[in-house]
């Protein structure tokens, strides 16, 4: 089922992907846990949908519950959390609010930094929107 609602979002028919990946997590909620990894990987999968349909808020929302669950399972310094953070940054940009996304951006960077080093792509993506924000900040 994740398969399919990955391709509805990917045809645009994010309503009906929504609400496949919604059933998806109430699934694994039900029969795996409010913090198993699938169940946590299917809650940002339906967080990325909900940003492809233009639902910055929910987006966030999730995003927000999927960091606090990553940051339990594989500490607050792991890129895991790290790769979240900077969803959560695109999602405040979408939604105005410019100082936290600069702020979690960052959290980003450092991790993405200190574990990958300065010339991978991700460390690179994460320093580039910093930039933009504090440049848009100032």
């Amino acid at each position: 089922m994740n398969l399919a609602a990955s391709e509805y979002s990917a045809c645009g028919r994010h309503a009906e992907a929504i609400s496949l990946q919604q059933e998806i997590l109430k699934g694994h909620k039900t029969r795996l846990g409010d913090e198993h990894e699938l169940t946590i990987t299917a809650m940002n999968a339906l967080a990325l949908m909900h940003y492809a349909n233009g639902s910055y808020l929910e987006a966030l929302n999730l995003w927000l519950t999927v960091s606090e669950a990553r940051k339990r399972q594989a500490g607050g310094e792991s890129l895991v959390v790290a790769a979240c953070m900077h969803q959560i940054s695109w999602a405040y940009c979408k939604l105005g609010r410019l100082e936290k996304a600069k702020e979690a951006c960052s959290k980003a960077e450092r991790v993405r930094k200190a574990v990958l080093g300065v010339g991978h792509p991700d460390y690179r993506s994460t320093a580039e929107l910093v930039k933009y924000l504090g440049i848009n900040l100032a």
